[in-house]
């Protein structure tokens, strides 16, 4: 049938969500290190902010802090060698020199992994993310990963 194409509906119940989308190009990054800071712009100089971080197992408590506890969960987009968080646009410095104050929690998960056979969970003492925000899911394309070995040339 020549002129005719296919349309979407506009709903689609396996589409992520707005906020999920929100948080599509971050990532969860651990603060390893103390003495990072909250900044207002990429640089060592800039103004220092506050962020608001809820401390896990108390959902109502929420306290302002401009310096990161170690242990802290941050989401945000690595910058060079800044993090850009993902709710307030601050910054707050990965590494500088050869002092590193954060890791992705990929990369912690990955060397947790190599050092015994037991799975281990690293509980977080604080968050930045605000609880009614979905975590980031990961995409493997259009087809969900798998491999498209069922295409022919026709």
């Amino acid at each position: 049938m020549p002129g005719f194409t296919r349309q979407l509906s506009g709903y689609n119940p396996l589409d992520a969500s707005a906020a999920e989308k929100d948080l599509s190009g971050t990532d969860t990054w651990i603060c390893v290190a103390p003495g990072a800071t909250f900044r207002k712009a990429p640089r060592k100089d800039a103004e220092l902010a506050q962020e608001k971080l809820k401390e896990n197992g108390k959902p109502d408590s929420a306290i302002r802090m401009s310096e990161v506890p170690v242990g802290a969960e941050l989401h945000g987009t690595r910058e060079g060698d800044w993090l850009k968080l993902a709710v307030t646009n601050n910054y707050v410095l990965v590494k500088d020199g050869s002092d590193r104050y954060f890791k992705n929690k990929r990369v912690i998960l990955w060397e947790e992994s190599q050092g015994s056979d037991a799975i281990t969970r690293r509980p977080s003492v604080y968050s930045n993310d605000s609880g009614d925000k979905p975590k980031k899911k990961s995409s493997a394309g259009s087809n969900g990963g798998k491999s498209d070995s069922n295409c022919s040339v026709m």
